[in-house]
Order: C-alpha cells, then structure tokens, then sequence
C-alpha cells in the first residue's frame, strides 16, 4: 500500500489502475492467512515429510508386557538405553523399554523391538509395561526429577523391584537414594573409575584386586574421589562444583601452631 501511495504521488500510476492494485492488495491481505493454513495443512508434509504421529502401544507389544514376568523396564531408549536393553537381551533376560520420542519408537517397533510410547513418569505407563511384575527397573537418562517421579511410582507398585538410576554426577546421589533407588550410577566417576581399571589392570594388578578396589570405592559412596582442586576455569556457582568438597594444600611448618594436632582440633578440616 505504501508503494501504491507513492506511486499515485509521483504520478506514475493512474487513478483507475490503482484501484484494481489496491482491490487485488486488500484481497490478497484478506486471503494469505487461510491460504498459508491450507498450504501448513496439505503441502508442507509432502515437502518437508510426514510427521510421525504419537504412536500408541501396538497390541503386541501389550500383549508381550502382559506375559513378562522378572522382566527388566528400561526408562529412555536413548544411547545409553538402547546399549542396557541390547546387553540384557542378549543375557538372556526379557526387556521392555519406555521412551517418549514417537519416530524412535516407531523405529524400533519395526524393527521387532518391544518398546512403548508415553512418559516413564507415568503410572499407567508403567502399568502397561508390567511394573508390579518387574525384577529390575533403569532409568537411562540424566533428569533428577522424573528419576525422582519414577522412582516414588516404581517403588509403590513394586516394592521389592530393583531400580537402577543413571546421573551426571554424585550430586543427587543421597536424594535418590533416599526416594528409594538401589543402586545410582554417577557416570562422571564411573567412567573415571574405569579407566582406572585398565590402567590397573594393563599395569599388571589382578582383576579380582581391580573390581575390588572398585566395589569399595562404591560401597564408600565414592568418598576418595570427593576432594577436587578447584582451577582458574571451575565455575563456583555450577552445581557439581558446589558439591565437591574444595581441596586447597596447606604447609604447616614445624613452628605452626597446628604442628601436631589432630584435623579435628585445628580447625583446617
């Protein structure tokens, strides 16, 4: 309309003419909204491709859920999910995942997996998996809350189940602990942990020291690898390294006062 305008100014448009532009302007204002809605509806999904619709559980897998018994639920079938179900699979143990991404779920149905669309959070969810007659349930992915959310819910239906957590770090450790996790798996410090079993192992000390070195680094809820020097690039507000207890050497001379005392006394614990 503005250039109209300024055409009708410069006289380089006639009165008459400007009329029909103008009429066509207001038409063509007046359609693009519905016209983009029928494109969005009916064009784009054969250019851009089909969405994926939300699918719903297939009666097979159902059925699967339904005849599971001491079966193992897989929470997210992510990276880290897909390698526990794989592994447990080829165990020998019967698994079932849950993950919330339709077209991963529609993947893995064709491809014969058993796995169910919907939020791991979710009661009923957990009901059609077959949660009250699961021996082992794990949670894949790294978000506390709904880790925290599906522990409570696995726990009530099935008290006896065995609920593995994944997490960042040992932050959150107690807390889902406490909500009823059996065993947390930080993978910050177990992968630290492994490569110190190869470089133990490849060093030339016996496995069986090895994995025990390990199991009492577990059992002490990972207590040695607590302490943390902190470094020009540590970010003090982050929530790991708020966590970690803040290393900082300090020479006692011979003449100190504290020479001698216990940490307890010193006040430098």
């Amino acid at each position: 309309m503005v250039v109209i305008a300024l055409a009708l100014k410069h006289q380089l448009l006639e009165t008459d003419a400007s009329s029909v532009v103008i009429t066509a302007g207001v038409l063509s204002m007046l359609l693009s909204q519905p016209v983009a809605r029928l494109l969005e509806k009916h064009l784009m999904p054969s250019i851009v491709g089909h969405h994926t619709p939300p699918p719903a559980p297939t009666e097979l897998v159902e059925q699967q859920a339904q005849a599971m018994e001491n079966h193992v639920i897989i929470c997210g079938f992510g990276r880290v999910g897909q390698i526990i179900y794989r592994l447990m699979k080829q165990a020998g143990y019967p698994v079932i995942a849950i993950d919330n991404d339709a077209t991963r779920v529609q993947e893995a149905i064709s491809g014969g997996e058993s796995i169910v669309y919907g939020s791991a959070t979710s009661r009923d969810i957990l009901k059609v998996v077959g949660i009250e007659r699961a021996r082992m349930l794990a949670v894949s992915f790294n978000h506390v809350q709904d880790a925290m959310t599906i522990i409570t819910e696995a726990r009530a239906l099935n008290p006896p189940i065995i609920i593995l957590c994944r997490t960042g770090d040992d932050t959150h450790l107690d807390e889902l602990l406490r909500a009823g996790a059996t065993e947390v798996i930080p993978e910050t410090l177990e992968s630290a942990m492994m490569l110190v079993a190869h470089a133990l192992t490849l060093s030339g000390e016996p496995l069986a020291k090895v994995l025990r070195r390990l199991q009492e680094t577990r059992d002490n809820r990972y207590g040695l690898l607590h302490g943390f020097y902190h470094g020009a690039y540590s970010d003090p507000d982050a929530e790991f390294t708020r966590a970690l207890q803040k290393l900082h050497a300090v020479t006692i001379t011979e003449n100190s006062r504290a020479s001698g005392c216990a940490l307890d006394t010193s006040k430098l614990s």
